[in-house]
């Protein structure tokens, strides 16, 4: 028998093969018929074969297949027919299968591609035959791909949209996929595309809803914590500038009223006592300041005030003084001392002078008096053997070969001739003795020299030796006579004897 694919004709030495597209079914045939639409064959030997899937014939005796076109489908092998792909696939040239388009894009029946989205549309799923409109709080740029939710900061209150908006400043988007913004509440604020509101800072606040920014504290007054929706003023005796967290205590010697944004500072002679003042106190007597800040000062030692509110303060007067600081009155010095102006401590009055109470300078004792020590309040005459010349200083010592016997002398008086003294501060002479004597102001009496001499006590002078009679001694209160045999002249220290012939 001639095999599938050949035939034979009677009395034939041999098979023929089947020419293309075209076999025998079975062993034994006498002629060729064609392959069945769906199959093929090429020339030679063999039975017709399935097309495989992809591909199809549509005609009978065929020696090849057809490739399904675009847009079709073939699944399956002996297939008389390729199938147009659905809507929402796809397929190029050769498909066993249409592909699925993708989210985002979509297809008619038969089609060889798919179409993307037009921005601001898309499809729900995969193979979508036609887009729709994303909707509002979704966003969709030209392309493939689904409608994705606006971002936090983001919206969009439209359907279709191939954006997001920018959440306006003032506002916030704090959720994925919004359609409406929100509101920023009073004491936040927010700038465009945020996700949330800002409370104000510090120092500033913000009375509306829906800004953008927050406002700095007016100067007199506060903002002591975030968030907050108004301002606090400042109270009385406190003041802020702009900005401010706190408020400042107005310093000593400042005021202030409520909402103030400065201090202003007291008058002169008046302060305020404490930090944080509403008003100005005068200052207490004792005290003074000048215009400007700053606390009431004490006056200094030397100078006071008798009364409140003094702007500066007095001198203490000649005759009084003020020893410390903080005085409201000067003190008149004691008698004994004396002040000029501005006297811190009254000054003592010094050994030859004296004052009464509240002096302003010390009187000198007049000459011959003095006083005993230094702060007297009254002159003494000075004592016998002493004096004191006009001015200032004690009674002095009479010096030697002077003396006085009475009190209260200006000067000393000399010693008389014939008398001397010896020791300083004498109320009295003492009288040269026989054989000595003195000149005015001695100090001590002088031996008569030889040759001479003194019977009397104070004497200012020696008597020279009579003739016939000699002195052969110093301190001589008497004259020898001279022997018979001798002879002397006035003042002889010795007689001579008489010569030869002579007696």
């Amino acid at each position: 028998d001639c095999g599938i694919g050949e035939y034979s004709s009677k009395n034939a030495s041999s098979c023929t093969e089947c020419g293309a597209g075209e076999s025998s079914s079975a062993t034994g045939a006498s002629a060729c018929e064609p392959c069945e639409a769906g199959t093929y064959k090429p020339a030679g030997k063999g039975p017709c074969i399935d097309c495989p899937a992809a591909t199809y014939t549509d005609e009978k005796g065929q020696s090849a297949c057809k490739l399904a076109e675009p847009g079709t489908y073939v699944s399956g092998a002996g297939s008389s027919e390729a199938t147009g792909c659905p809507a929402g696939t796809y397929s190029s040239t050769a498909a066993s299968e249409c592909a699925i388009c993708g989210v985002g894009s979509y297809s008619n029946a038969s089609a060889n591609e798919c179409t993307l989205c037009p921005a601001g549309e898309s499809s729900d799923a995969e193979g979508a035959s036609a887009c729709e409109p994303c909707s509002a709080g979704t966003y969709k740029g030209a392309g493939e791909g689904e409608c994705l939710n606006c971002t936090l900061g983001r919206f969009t209150n439209q359907q279709g949209q191939s954006d997001c908006k920018l959440a306006p400043a003032g506002t916030f988007v704090d959720v994925a996929g919004a359609s409406a913004t929100t509101e920023c509440t009073p004491g936040t604020y927010s700038q465009m595309a945020s996700h949330n509101c800002t409370a104000c800072p510090l120092g500033e606040f913000q009375e509306d809803p829906g800004k953008s920014t927050c406002e700095l504290a007016h100067a007199g007054y506060h903002v002591d914590e975030e968030g907050a929706a108004a301002q606090s003023p400042c109270d009385a005796g406190t003041f802020s500038t702009m900005g401010a967290t706190a408020c400042e205590d107005c310093g000593i010697g400042e005021y202030s009223s409520k909402n103030a944004s400065s201090c202003t500072e007291c008058g002169a002679g008046e302060s305020s006592s404490a930090t944080g003042a509403s008003a100005c106190e005068p200052c207490e007597a004792g005290t003074y300041k000048p215009a400007g800040k700053g606390p009431c000062i004490d006056c200094p030692a030397a100078t006071y005030t008798d009364e409140k509110g003094q702007s500066a303060c007095k001198l203490a007067e000649p005759g009084t003084y003020v020893s410390g600081a903080g005085s409201s009155e000067a003190t008149g010095c004691p008698a004994g001392t004396y002040s000029s102006t501005a006297a811190s401590e009254c000054a003592i009055c010094g050994v030859g002078s004296y004052s009464n109470a509240s002096a302003n300078e010390c009187t000198l004792c007049p000459a011959g008096e003095s006083s005993d020590a230094e702060g007297a309040s009254a002159c003494e005459p000075c004592s016998a053997g002493t004096y004191k010349g006009a001015g200032e200083g004690e009674c002095l010592n009479c010096t030697l070969g002077r003396f006085t016997n009475q009190q209260g002398q200006s000067d000393c008086k000399l010693a008389p001739a014939g008398t001397f003294v010896d020791v300083a501060g004498a109320s009295a002479t003492t009288e040269c003795t026989p054989g000595t004597y003195s000149q005015m102001a001695s100090h001590n009496c002088t031996a008569c020299p030889l040759g001479e001499f003194q019977e009397d006590p104070g004497k200012s002078t020696c008597e020279l030796a009579h003739a016939g009679y000699h002195v052969d001694e110093e301190g001589a209160a008497a004259q020898s006579p001279c022997d018979a045999g001798t002879f002397s002249t006035m003042g002889a220290t010795a007689c001579e004897d008489c010569g030869i012939g002579e007696y």
